[in-house]
């Protein structure tokens, strides 16, 4: 495994630097990952289990490799502690139970973060280097994600969201301060709304082939019965256990529509309405409620349109009826909606008022 590496200790000028030679090898992409496809995928499971024994063999070559050479264990076990804090690799959270809910799962990993980062800098002496404004992190070490391993389920793994950007990404997001802390855990499940709030929990389960169909959902009910909440449930849940593709974070958004088209309209930023028509997974909330002029109806088709084309999956959220919807969209957007989205309706009474 290391027979490639001819050069010897002399040769550097630390140990820390043949430390780095020596672990420099194959990457997750020479076992046969492909990083077009989410971590999850069934065809990267084998490829990322290899590459993860031969990181685990391959540091233990290095390590017997220094010992011998240096004859100093302690001084080698030192590095290596230090290095798992510094090294480019996310490192591993082992869930060795089921987490219940979402909120669980964040806050078992809130906790692993802060242990990591608090021993990486009170035991090993590691100072926060600022990076481009930001902090950098020992968990996910600048890569944004974290490697979860699931121990009660064959050790399958997934990439998940590093704690620290959380507030970031979700403002990004445009999830306003209101639901920040309204997942599906705080809704109140009644009859009217229990069918709802199932196919809202299956489409985030299977995003993963959501996000190869394409397949978007109208969500239709009366005003106050908790559509907002239950759009920004499904983004918080695909904030919070993300997919990656080339290892990037998919594009996630929210938007009041009669907000948006205001906000755009007064900013001249052309940018901004491409970036909602282009980003992979979109909650476009308040349709039709809004009176367009041409210049509206121009650009609502433009939103809608793209995403259509690109098979971008969109949940719409109306206080309308679907008769009401067809009185008042254009022509265009009807014929795409009834194509790309399927109906889901939600009942009940208005909790704003009950409240």
């Amino acid at each position: 495994m290391l027979e490639d590496k001819t050069k010897r200790i002399n040769a550097f000028r630390s140990l820390r630097e043949y430390y780095n030679y020596l672990t420099t090898g194959k990457r997750i992409e020479d076992f046969g990952y492909n990083p077009l496809l989410s971590h999850t995928h069934e065809k990267n499971r084998r490829p990322a289990a290899a590459y993860n024994q031969y990181r685990e063999k391959l540091l233990a070559a290095v390590h017997q490799r220094l010992v011998t050479e240096t004859g100093q264990k302690t001084q080698v076990d030192a590095l290596f502690n230090k290095q798992f804090f510094l090294n480019a690799e996310p490192l591993r959270y082992l869930l060795k139970n089921a987490p219940e809910t979402t909120e669980e799962f964040v806050k078992g990993l809130r906790s692993f973060y802060e242990g990591v980062n608090k021993v990486a800098r009170e035991k090993y002496g590691l100072k926060p280097v600022q990076v481009k404004g930001e902090e950098s992190c020992y968990l996910c070490k600048r890569t944004g994600r974290v490697v979860v391993v699931e121990g009660y389920n064959e050790n399958r793994e997934f990439l998940a969201l590093c704690p620290h950007l959380y507030s970031r990404v979700m403002e990004e997001a445009g999830i306003n301060r209101r639901f920040r802390n309204k997942g599906f855990d705080e809704f109140i499940i009644e009859e009217s709304n229990k069918a709802a709030m199932k196919a809202m929990k299956k489409y985030v389960s299977a995003f993963e082939t959501v996000l190869q169909s394409g397949e978007s959902l109208l969500l239709i009910g009366p005003v106050g019965t908790g559509k907002t909440h239950l759009g920004m449930a499904v983004l918080m849940e695909l904030i919070r256990k993300p997919l990656y593709l080339r290892f990037e974070l998919l594009r996630k958004r929210y938007i009041s529509l009669p907000q948006f088209l205001t906000e755009l309209k007064s900013s001249f930023r052309e940018e901004r309405l491409r970036e909602m028509a282009e980003c992979e997974f979109l909650v476009i909330d308040d349709l039709g409620i809004e009176t367009l002029d041409e210049w509206g109806r121009d650009k609502v088709f433009t939103l809608i349109n793209n995403r259509y084309q690109e098979k971008l999956p969109t949940i719409f959220i109306s206080d309308l009826s679907p008769q009401e919807l067809v009185n008042k969209l254009d022509e265009r957007i009807l014929s795409r909606l009834h194509e790309m989205a399927r109906g889901v309706r939600i009942g009940g009474e208005d909790r704003r008022r009950k409240a």
